[in-house]
C-alpha cells in the first residue's frame, strides 16, 4: 500500500507519544505529509529528522517540524501534548475543539499571534476570540487604557 496522496496529518506534541504516532502513521501509509509541532522546536526538528531517516523502512511521507500555521490545511490534527502540562489544559483544549467541530461561534479565550493590534507586532497573547468551524475567526478587541495614555 502506498501512502495516501495529498493527506496531511499534523501532530501536536513531539514527545515519545507524538513520535510513536508519527512512525505508526508512516508505517501504515495513512498520510503523504506529516507536521510535528512542539513547544520545544528543537525536539520537533530532531524527531522529524529521525522519522525522515526511518522513511526507508516505511511508506514514503514528507515529515517536517512546523508550527501551528503549518497545521491550517491538515486533514487531521492529533493532540499528543500534555503529560508535562497542567491538567486544565486538556479541558480547555477539549472545549476549543468542540467549538470548532460544532461550528458554534463561541467566545473563548485562546492564544494566538497578534499583529497590528494595540501597536503590538509578532507577539502571542491570550485574547477573547470567536471560535467556529474555521478556527479563530475573529479577535474581539478590548479597550486599551495604556494606548490612551500614550497619545
Amino acid at each position: 500500500m502506498e501512502s495516501q496522496t495529498g493527506v496531511k496529518i499534523a501532530i501536536i506534541g513531539a514527545g515519545q507519544v507524538g513520535a510513536s504516532v508519527a512512525f505508526a502513521i508512516m508505517s501504515s501509509g495513512l498520510a503523504s505529509d506529516l507536521v510535528l509541532v512542539d513547544v520545544d522546536k528543537d525536539k520537533a526538528k530532531g524527531e522529524a529528522l529521525n522519522l525522515g531517516d526511518a522513511a526507508v523502512f516505511t511508506k514514503p511521507a514528507g515529515v517536517i517540524a512546523g508550527d501551528f500555521e503549518d497545521c491550517r490545511d491538515a486533514h487531521i490534527i492529533i493532540f499528543t501534548a500534555g503529560s508535562n502540562q497542567k491538567p486544565a489544559i486538556a479541558f480547555v483544549l477539549k472545549r476549543i475543539c468542540e467549538a470548532v467541530i460544532r461550528d458554534e461561534n463561541s467566545i473563548l479565550t485562546v492564544s494566538g499571534l497578534v499583529d497590528h493590534l494595540y501597536d503590538i507586532e509578532g507577539c502571542c497573547l491570550s485574547m477573547s476570540c470567536i471560535i467556529n468551524g474555521r478556527g479563530r475567526s475573529e479577535v474581539i478587541p478590548l479597550p486599551c487604557p495604556w494606548k490612551r495614555r500614550r497619545g
